[in-house]
């Protein structure tokens, strides 16, 4: 099998265990067991104090319940069901308190805040990395990269680095809500996540060892195969077009 193969392969492993843990939740249980109808009472059951938000924007108490389900402090049904949900909270909420002011908090619902977060932190991180990655390969380390004349000319203008720039900032938000869905579904008990080890002892540390072991070979490992075996497929043909420094050359940063 080829390593192609093995990346659909890989997939299919990945989806099979997504629906897997998917199937062992409440939420599962409940839709397979009662129908979709139980998705109606998923905001029910949690006792909550309605968010400014909701009170200002709607009138009726449904929907106050369902905006604070969706945005703010209404944790829904399954989170009591959950003991580890109400500790996520809290801890995004001590995450929000370090990157955000108070009255950023105070003035926006809970998972806005938690946006806001994971946005701010994702352009700082993005910029002051990549500003230190730009200064190492093209300023402090450039002869060992671009060791020749001809190489020099490969390094990108301000123009071109500035069109990727725009690119990434343009698509930060969207990445810093697949985060933000996490933790919206890890506050309302809706996943197999947990703070701490599992109680039950060496049964426990080994389910979660094997977890950790499954993930880094599905995804980490299994992915970096995958990928760098693909380019050693077209490797011959990236090499006949490539600028001849692409292979390196000795030397450290001068």
């Amino acid at each position: 099998m080829g390593l192609k193969h093995a990346g659909y392969v890989l997939d299919v492993a990945l989806l099979g265990l997504s629906a897997y843990l998917l199937s062992r939740g409440p939420l599962a249980s409940d839709v397979l067991s009662r129908g979709p109808g139980v998705l109606a009472t998923m905001a029910d059951g949690a006792a909550y104090q309605t968010s400014a938000a909701a009170a200002s924007l709607l009138s009726d108490p449904a929907h106050r319940k369902w905006f604070d389900f969706v945005l703010g402090d209404n944790l829904g049904h399954y989170a009591t069901l959950n003991r580890d949900a109400a500790r996520f909270t809290e801890l995004d909420g001590w995450l929000n308190g370090w990157v955000l002011p108070a009255w950023v908090r105070a003035a926006v619902p809970h998972m806005v805040a938690c946006f806001l977060r994971n946005l701010l932190a994702a352009y700082v991180m993005y910029y002051a990395l990549n500003a230190v990655w730009c200064w190492v390969i093209y300023r402090a380390c450039r002869d060992r990269f671009f060791p020749t004349e001809a190489a020099k000319k490969e390094i990108p203008s301000w123009d071109d680095m500035l069109v990727q720039i725009s690119v990434s900032s343009w698509a930060m938000p969207m990445y810093s809500l697949m985060p933000t869905l996490g933790e919206w579904l890890m506050e309302r008990g809706l996943t197999q996540a947990y703070l701490d080890l599992p109680a039950d002892g060496a049964a426990g540390l080994a389910r979660y060892l094997g977890g950790v072991a499954a993930y880094l070979f599905l995804v980490e490992w299994g992915i970096y195969w995958v990928r760098a075996g693909r380019v050693r497929v077209g490797s011959a043909r990236v090499r006949a077009r490539a600028p001849s420094w692409v292979a390196g050359s000795g030397g450290g940063c001068s």
